[in-house]
C-alpha cells in the first residue's frame, strides 16, 4: 500500500495500518511527512503507537522523509540503507532502492517548506530538507527503477497547492527548483510509477511516459490517502 501525509496523525495512521492488513497488505510505502519527531514527546508516543499496530498486524512501514520531519534526527549524511527507527517501522534515506516482489522502488525524500518563514530554524524547520548533492547523484545513479515513492512531483502534476501570492518569492524559486530536479530524475530513471504526496491532494496523470500519483493526507479521507498495489503488475486499487 502507498500512504499519504499523515503528519504524526496517531488514529488516522493506526486506522490506515489496520486498514492495509485487513486487505492483505505485507508492506506500506509511505510518501514522507510520516511525522518523525522523536525529540517531542508527542512524536515519541506517535513512532510507538504506530510500531505497535505494525507490529500487531504484522504489517512492515517504510518511509521516506517529508520536509515536515526532524531532519536533525535523521542521518542524511551517513546511512547508505534503510534504517529501522522503531519496529517494523523504517526510513528509507533518499536515492536508496529496495527490492520487493521482483520490483525495484527507488525512495525520494525531500521538499521544499512553503510555510518556512511561519516556522523556527532547527526546531520545526531545516535546511536539510531539500536533498544534498550527493543525494541527487545517488538517486541519479540508479538503475532498471520500476517505482519512484517521494514526498514531492514534477511541473506539471495537476495539484491543488497554496496561491503563490501568499508564499515569499524566494521560497517559490526554491521549490520551483526543486521540481525541476524531480523532472531530470524522472527523465533519467524513467520509472513505470510515481507514488507522492506533499500537495495533499488526489490526483493522477501520465507524464512523459511515467504515471503520477498524487495522494492525500491525513485530514482528508482515509480513501483518498491510500493506494493498493500489486506487484509486479503495478495494478493500482483504492482502498476504503
Amino acid at each position: 500500500m502507498f500512504a499519504g501525509d499523515w503528519h504524526a496523525g496517531t488514529d488516522f495512521g493506526i486506522s490506515a495500518v489496520a486498514s492495509a492488513a485487513a486487505a492483505g497488505v505485507e508492506r506500506i510505502a509511505h510518501v514522507g511527512d510520516f511525522g518523525y519527531w522523536p525529540r517531542h514527546p508527542d512524536g515519541r508516543r506517535y513512532l510507538e503507537a504506530i510500531s505497535d499496530a505494525c507490529v500487531e498486524h504484522d504489517v512492515e512501514l517504510w518511509f521516506c522523509d517529508g520536509n515536515h520531519e526532524d531532519h536533525e534526527s535523521l542521518p542524511h549524511d551517513t546511512a547508505n540503507e534503510p534504517v529501522e527507527v522503531a519496529p517494523g517501522v523504517n526510513w528509507v534515506p533518499r536515492g536508496i532502492t529496495v527490492e520487493w516482489a521482483s520490483t525495484r522502488i527507488l525512495f525520494m525524500g525531500g521538499a521544499v517548506s512553503v510555510d518556512q518563514f511561519s516556522r523556527f530554524p532547527g526546531k520545526t524547520w531545516f535546511p536539510t530538507e531539500v536533498p544534498s548533492e550527493g543525494q541527487w547523484q545517488r538517486a541519479s545513479a540508479a538503475t532498471d527503477i520500476d517505482v519512484v515513492v517521494a514526498h514531492d512531483t514534477v511541473p506539471g502534476m495537476p495539484v491543488l497547492g497554496r496561491p503563490a501570492l501568499s508564499i515569499p518569492w524566494a521560497i517559490r524559486r526554491r521549490a520551483s527548483d526543486h521540481r525541476k530536479r524531480l523532472a531530470a530524475l524522472q527523465k533519467s530513471l524513467e520509472p513505470r510509477l510515481w507514488v507522492h504526496g506533499h500537495w495533499h491532494h488526489r490526483a493522477s496523470a501520465r507524464l512523459s511516459g511515467t504515471q503520477f500519483e498524487s495522494l492525500g493526507h491525513d485530514r482528508g479521507p482515509a480513501s483518498e490517502a491510500a493506494l493498493l498495489c500489486d506487484l509486479p503488475s503495478l495494478e493500482l486499487t483504492t482502498i476504503g
